[in-house]
């Protein structure tokens, strides 16, 4: 008898223990299934997810050291920006948001600003790989940058000058993001960071309430496997 009782106190010391641990557990995985609830819901849009499969071509074009040396060049041959994005300006314009100095290059919708990686970049329509050469690409079919719902956009990381998304894992939950357009200046707070698989379409989950921005490159930055994902929430609805 005695041998149980002392089997059960040490069942119940372990229970005492353990239950903070699993309590915190149960109210973690809680908490994030409320935040994936609140700021994202499920969206049903074939053609975005249509064109996020298709990332996985346009990111492996930077794969290789050839793949590379062509982003350089034309990173370089982007006129009037300098390699960490100073020389960008913006204008006004009714119909097309901001405008840079960009040649022949892709028209832009807008320019952003990540303060903590020294990031300022265009943003041009379409995330295809000749878009992606020479900006951060606004997937069509996901919400327009400012509006309700997920604005989704992609960019390379480039090995060697650090522009891009090249330090996009070094950006942490409350980091703000700045969008600015012929309109306005958007202030986005990232509220999550994940990694997950090439085919995990939950990032493109739409939300009917709030402006969320999503931001996604591949990862790692050599031979990448996994897509780097960074949800972020307009700052005026937080």
């Amino acid at each position: 008898m005695k041998k149980y009782v002392g089997t059960i106190l040490i069942i119940v010391g372990l229970a005492i223990v353990a239950f903070p641990f699993i309590g915190k557990y149960i109210a973690d995985q809680k908490q994030q299934a409320m935040m994936d609830a609140f700021y994202l819901e499920s969206d049903s849009n074939e053609a975005a997810n249509e064109a996020y499969a298709d990332l996985d071509s346009v990111f492996e074009s930077t794969n290789t050291i050839e793949g590379q040396e062509q982003l350089d060049v034309d990173i370089e041959s982007i006129d009037g920006i300098d390699l960490d994005g100073s020389g960008i300006e913006t204008e006004d314009s009714d119909n097309q948001g901001s405008s840079m100095t960009l040649g022949e290059q892709p028209d832009t919708i807008g320019v952003i600003n990540i303060p903590k990686i020294d990031l300022r970049a265009p943003i041009a329509e379409g995330a295809d790989l000749d878009t992606l050469r020479f900006a951060i690409g606004h997937m069509e079919n996901t919400a327009d940058i400012g509006k309700i719902g997920n604005a989704v956009v992609a960019g390379h990381r480039s090995h060697s000058f650090g522009v891009y998304f090249n330090r996009l894992d070094e950006v942490v939950i409350g980091d703000e993001i700045t969008v600015e357009t012929g309109n306005e200046i958007i202030t986005y707070v990232i509220y999550e960071i994940k990694i997950v698989e090439p085919d995990d379409m939950s990032v493109l989950k739409n939300s009917s309430n709030y402006r969320v921005l999503t931001l996604i490159t591949c990862d790692p930055v050599y031979n990448p496997t996994h897509r780097l994902i960074v949800h972020a929430i307009d700052k005026e609805q937080q």
